[in-house]
């Protein structure tokens, strides 16, 4: 017979929680690697960047509207089943994507076949996909009372940020040994679909419903959350600017470019993976309190507007070890913000809401951040600080919720 929620036993929750992280810890891999490998496949097709753009872009259209439903599906059925599911069809998914760009890149197609076939496997993927955070978010919810999940969803982002450096090093060694970099996406992908089946037979019987309950459905309209929500979206846009234009930073910045404009820029972006890693694994749950989303803006914007100035490479990696260390407490504190607003049998929808607004804003994030940079060049990082300045208003003018 399912849990009910909330009454998740201690050992339960700390076996659920492992295959939680681990399951992170494997999408991020998968994204990271399909990011990093369609680009360099695209450019060996002779096929533009905007093809590529549409092919990500798309997929996390996907993602707004489905991860809001499979949250509110890990709420109905469980999280065991939903998580088995998502990460089952996010590991067939990748798997066939990466046959599909070594197919494409040994077999002459026309650029239609070849990005309307990527094109849905990616959706499917990102679809799917979109279940697997919502799913373990509501399981710590589940698991763990409000003043212990800011701790817990930290370490899920940090999972997810593990997983997305884990993605990044292996297409890079693959690379440095002539190997193929498709193999990175059939291996993970043979390894997600693998421990998606394991999960459906071993993690700990979630949390669902009683028969008949119907919880209120949760939207981005929803009051409770509203202010959460447009805080988390501008975040996200910023965060996703950051992170899109920092190979035009290193090379404007620095006047390089190829290989060396290359290394710059891969020592900036593992610098901020890694400063948002400590935070959310060790320091997040150790430093909490009403001021910390405010100062993470403020001092996330200080480091962007110095990063706009900087003129070495060292200041550069620097400024971006600052960023990824404040970047770090802001999601998970959103998410355990949202989280102590809504009821225990609402868990899942909220986090599907987050995810799906997470993903609006990676999708509005590049788009803006390429007009911006075309316009204004390296002042663009300096107009994102602006931004981070303005949410530091909003995150110390919003309430708090009642201690429950």
């Amino acid at each position: 017979m399912g849990d009910t929620v909330g009454t998740t036993s201690h050992d339960s929750a700390a076996r659920g929680v492992a295959f939680a992280r681990a399951s992170l810890v494997v999408f991020g891999a998968g994204q990271s690697a399909a990011f990093i490998a369609l680009p360099i496949v695209f450019r060996q097709l002779g096929l533009s960047e905007s093809m590529a753009g549409l092919v990500f872009g798309l997929a996390s259209a996907v993602s707004i509207f489905n991860a809001p439903m499979l949250g509110r599906q890990s709420d109905r059925l469980g999280r065991r089943y939903t998580l088995s599911a998502c990460l089952g069809a996010y590991g067939i998914a990748t798997f066939l994507f990466g046959m599909a760009l070594y197919y494409f890149s040994a077999t002459p197609a026309t650029a239609l076949a070849v990005v309307a076939t990527l094109l849905l496997l990616r959706m499917l993927a990102g679809g799917m996909g979109s279940g697997i955070f919502p799913s373990c978010q509501g399981y710590i919810a589940d698991s763990f009372e409000p003043r212990q999940r800011l701790g817990e969803s930290g370490r899920l982002s940090a999972a997810m940020n593990l997983g997305l450096l884990a993605g990044a090093l292996t297409i890079s060694a693959l690379g440095a040994l002539a190997w193929r970099i498709e193999a990175a996406l059939l291996a993970i992908g043979i390894v997600a679909g693998c421990f998606g089946a394991a999960i459906a037979a071993v993690f700990p019987v979630a949390a669902k419903l009683p028969p008949g309950a119907r919880p209120r459905r949760i939207t981005a309209r929803d009051s409770r959350v509203g202010t959460i929500v447009l805080i988390c979206v501008a975040f996200v846009a910023a965060q996703a600017l950051v992170q899109q234009m920092m190979g035009f930073l290193v090379q404007d910045r620095l006047a390089l470019t190829g290989a060396k404009a290359g290394f710059w820029t891969g020592l900036c972006f593992i610098a901020a993976v890694v400063a948002s890693m400590l935070s959310q694994a060790l320091l997040i749950s150790r430093i909490s309190g009403r001021l910390v989303l405010p100062l993470a803006f403020l001092v996330s914007g200080a480091a962007l507007l110095a990063a706009s100035r900087a003129t070495t490479g060292i200041e550069l990696v620097g400024c971006l070890f600052v960023t990824g260390l404040a970047f770090g407490f802001v999601f998970p504190t959103l998410m355990n913000m949202a989280s102590t607003r809504v009821s225990r049998e609402e868990q899942g929808g909220v986090a599907g809401v987050m995810a799906s607004v997470s993903a609006f804003g990676l999708a509005v994030g590049p788009i803006t951040g390429g007009v911006l940079y075309d316009a204004v060049g390296p002042v663009a990082y300096a107009l994102a600080a602006a931004l981070l300045g303005v949410l530091a208003l909003a995150a110390l003018a919003h309430k708090p919720a009642a201690e429950s």
